[in-house]
């Protein structure tokens, strides 16, 4: 236990010393915590506009793919890459709410939101239904840095992420550890 405080207590001087709120990084985004919702999640049969893939990655930055509609499935979604904002809903506990950004500042989607550390629960402004996503057997990513940014467990082993055919993979370049 006294190792434990000891290690808080270096960590919280070195974050000190270094200044600035550990909390929000260089763009003010929000760093958070492992009770908000990262990675990729995931629904399938979504509804035109509904969302298909939401990717959620620790630096702030976003991947968002809508449900579209078409002559001839499968259909191509709507894509939107940029930043995503997590808040609180005012005087409804448990509640969040989310605002995507695109490159031009504008928020080109929103929805409030709950999180209970396994599927993803979005409600979109004047709708009545839910829409469950669930985390992603494979990660999307669009480069290995994106991988990085999502907490994916690794395997027991040294190597690297590399993102193939839009998923994150871990490449081992040694024996495993274990």
């Amino acid at each position: 236990m006294r190792q434990l405080q000891l290690a808080v207590v270096v960590v919280a001087s070195i974050l000190a010393a270094c200044g600035g709120d550990p909390a929000v990084d260089s763009r003010s985004a929000p760093l958070l915590g492992a009770s908000e919702p990262m990675g990729t999640f995931e629904r399938s049969g979504a509804a035109p506009g509904e969302m298909a893939r939401v990717v959620l990655m620790t630096d702030g930055s976003s991947h968002l793919e809508l449900a579209t509609e078409c002559g001839e499935p499968p259909c191509p979604p709507q894509v939107m890459d940029g930043w995503y904002k997590s808040s609180d809903v005012e005087g409804v506990e448990g509640l969040e709410h989310f605002d995507f950004i695109d490159i031009k500042n504008e928020v080109v989607h929103a929805c409030d939101y709950q999180y209970d550390g396994k599927a993803l629960q979005a409600l979109h402004l004047g709708e009545a239904q839910w829409e469950e996503l669930l985390p992603a057997s494979t990660a999307w990513c669009a480069d290995a840095s994106q991988c990085e940014q999502q907490w994916l467990m690794t395997p027991l082993c040294t190597g690297q992420w590399a993102c193939v055919n839009n998923g994150c993979q871990f490449q081992c370049s040694r024996k495993k550890l274990w």
